[in-house]
């Protein structure tokens, strides 16, 4: 899973999320939040970055694309 910059921009302005509330709520320094903004994220930093914004971990793929359950 790759999500970019901008995408990270999207889902936060979506879900209300500002740059200060992150830093507050999951003691990320605004240097990184503001990285990951530029460039964007993959892998499982991708996931991890969806749910400190939006609250609900995403429903990841096995590499074979059947979907797993979060639990």
């Amino acid at each position: 899973m790759k999500i970019t910059g901008h995408g990270i921009i999207r889902l936060m302005r979506n879900h209300k999320v500002t740059i200060r509330a992150l830093k507050v709520r999951h003691q990320i320094t605004l240097k990184r939040i503001r990285e990951v903004r530029t460039d964007g994220v993959e892998g499982f930093l991708a996931e991890e970055w969806i749910y400190l914004i939006t609250g609900v971990w995403p429903v990841s793929s096995k590499p074979n694309g059947v979907p797993t359950s979060p639990v």
